[in-house]
């Protein structure tokens, strides 16, 4: 099967495989195109599995080609019962399309039949829609989500040597609490943050340093001083900042003969829970710049290759040298002294715990 979706959409995809056909309000097309409301069941309770995936009607869709259409979808599924509705998932940061759909049909067995047919090769033709084979299972309730979510996040935290998990702390999506108040300049910045994040994350040989911090949307008239300045002041007391710099062009000069700023930096701790606490008091904190123009903080991601170059290169320069780097406080078990969350510190992850989806947005 030709499946373009990657790691980081698979994860995904395993909250999208949770029916949202009892989310309150939500928006969707149906096959018509006509702008509607989805509305609870009136026996709606919190954390119970819906009506519809108990009595399988609702189907969760994969590989479904951009270029497709809710309508298009509606027309092949249609033949094997009457539908209520069919809906592509976009995602939530960019309101892009992401190549997966919800359909339910008005009865069970109108499912059983598609899901019946999808599995018989008579039918395989069927399923084939703008080059592309439409991949189908039935949805399931938030519980088995869950379950799912904790059973890749013990798998991931065996495997994720590239501290993947940490891509996603401090991210700000539009519509969320922190997003309340930011300009529509920042959030556009945070959004393409987030693509690039995810293209560099497709380098194998990248990873996310637990200790470096990616610092940007900075006041171009910004210092080394004034920044390291900041960070001291929002972190714990006994944290050492062992790099401050922001980064400057070479190749533009200011009034004074001097650099200019780029507008981004980065900033060293020795241990992973003063950085994780720097990010979480700094990253779009309003009061630190200017509220249209907040602080974007996020964990930097580096190149193991060009670290383990540097660090041959170093220690060919120190063969006579008995110098022994001290190892930094790894991301496992770190403890917090910050004790209050803010609502612009924007996602996070529990510290000491793998957040069951590393993937990048969009």
């Amino acid at each position: 099967m030709d499946v373009d979706d990657d790691e980081d959409d698979e994860d995904d995809d395993d909250d999208d495989e949770d029916d949202d056909d009892d989310e309150d309000g939500e928006d969707c097309n149906d096959m018509k195109g006509k702008k509607k409301k989805l509305k609870r069941d009136e026996d709606f309770k919190h954390g119970a599995v819906s009506k519809d995936v108990v009595e399988r009607r609702t189907i969760f869709i994969r590989n479904i080609s951009f270029q497709s259409n809710e309508e298009e979808i509606g027309e092949i599924l249609s033949r094997f019962g009457k539908l209520k509705y069919v809906i592509f998932c976009k995602d939530s940061a960019t309101g892009k399309f992401r190549g997966t759909a919800f359909a339910q049909f008005l009865e069970s067995s109108s499912c059983e039949k598609c899901l019946e047919a999808f599995e018989d090769p008579v039918y395989k033709e069927t399923f084939i829609v703008g080059g592309r084979t439409l991949f189908l299972i039935p949805a399931v309730g938030r519980d088995e989500i869950s379950k799912k979510k904790e059973l890749k996040a013990s798998e991931k935290e065996k495997t994720d040597k590239r501290n993947l998990y940490l891509a996603r702390e401090g991210v700000v999506r539009a519509g969320t609490k922190p997003s309340i108040g930011v300009s529509k300049s920042d959030l556009n910045l945070r959004i393409n943050r987030e693509m690039i994040k995810r293209k560099m994350l497709a380098n194998f040989n990248i990873f996310v340093s637990p200790t470096r911090l990616f610092v940007c949307n900075l006041p171009l008239e910004l210092t080394d001083r004034e920044l390291k300045e900041i960070f001291t002041k929002h972190s714990p007391k006994e944290s050492v900042i062992k790099e401050c710099r922001i980064m400057k062009n070479l190749f533009n000069f200011d009034a004074n003969g001097k650099p200019v700023s780029k507008g981004h930096g980065f900033v060293a701790f020795t241990e992973h829970a003063h950085a994780l606490e720097a990010l979480r008091r700094v990253n779009n904190n309003p009061d630190i710049f200017r509220k249209d123009k907040r602080p974007v903080v996020e964990f930097s991601l580096e190149n193991s290759a060009a670290l383990k170059a540097k660090e041959a290169r170093l220690n060919k320069s120190k063969q006579n040298n008995s110098f022994k780097r001290k190892k930094t406080q790894g991301a496992n078990n770190v403890q917090l002294s910050m004790t209050n969350e803010n609502e612009f510190m924007g996602s996070k992850y529990e510290p000491g715990e793998r957040a069951s989806r590393p993937s990048i947005l969009i």
